[in-house]
């Protein structure tokens, strides 16, 4: 646990946050963001998959003309069709060349394969395509998001500020709180009338400005539309490990309630939000 933690390795344990944060930065640079898809080169995947087609496409052949001659100097091979082992290999280079191309994303097209180029359509994909964890995939898209265009959409979307409806990049992985920690949205206790909540301060840089804008709560007031809070958050006996958020609109018990006062940050830092 992070309270357990001594200062040392604290300090060690956020500069590694932020070596890696910096390290997925300079990765990016050459991915292409568009508003539902993000575009990432894969290289070397490509020519490792065509490299060994090709090596099986090759073995073939020089087996199936090996044979061929073996077969001339040989009675008992006379009726065998040396090119029929060339005819196997190259089905199995088949074969692995079709399962390459849809093992990681759900749709690759050729086009795009054989320009060494994959669009991810989730963050799953993403994960699977650059081997980056999850977890480092959504403090980045949180941290970087009003750099880019990309318009995000469930199951796990809500704390993203733009929401397509129906379409856009699917947030299909529950960030943990450690995670949002990391990209700056931090879970406050409350108090309320009706008990204790939590809601969002959001610390990052150039996130309250524009039309997306999420909105930064205040020292005491209303709750805002926009605005995002757990009215039941669990309890430190309970063993659910989920956090269910909310905006204010699907809550109507929640609409008048005035919060009173700031009862500290929320330490669950391996519960996950949804």
């Amino acid at each position: 646990m992070w309270h357990n933690l001594s200062d040392q390795q604290k300090h060690q344990k956020v500069q590694q946050s932020k070596q890696k944060q910096e390290k997925l930065t300079a990765k990016s640079e050459s991915w292409v963001f568009e508003e539902e898809t993000i575009r990432v080169s894969c290289a070397r995947y490509v020519y490792t998959v065509i490299g060994i087609g090709f090596t099986l496409v090759l073995t073939g052949l020089m087996l199936g003309i090996f044979l061929g001659f073996t077969i001339e100097d040989s009675i008992a091979l006379q009726d065998v069709d040396p090119f029929g082992f060339t005819t196997y290999c190259w089905v199995i280079a088949a074969f692995i060349v079709v399962i390459a191309k849809s093992v990681r994303v759900e749709n690759w097209p050729w086009r795009d394969f054989l320009l060494r180029r994959v669009t991810c359509r989730s963050l799953s994909e993403l994960h699977a395509v650059t081997g980056i964890d999850e977890q480092d995939l959504i403090a980045f898209l949180l941290t970087k998001e009003y750099e880019n265009v990309l318009i995000t959409r469930g199951p796990y979307n809500q704390l993203f500020m733009r929401k397509g409806e129906g379409r856009g990049f699917s947030i299909d992985c529950k960030p943990q709180i450690r995670t949002l920690l990391a990209a700056g949205l931090i879970f406050v206790k409350v108090s309320t009338k009706q008990g204790t909540a939590l809601v969002c301060l959001d610390l990052g840089v150039g996130r309250q400005q524009g039309s997306y804008a999420r909105k930064a709560i205040r020292h005491s007031g209303m709750m805002a539309q926009g605005e995002i809070m757990c009215r039941y958050p669990p309890k430190p006996e309970d063993d659910k490990d989920e956090i269910n958020i909310n905006t204010r609109l699907r809550h109507w018990d929640f609409y008048s309630t005035r919060w009173e006062k700031i009862l500290g940050v929320y330490a669950a830092y391996n519960k996950r939000v949804r």
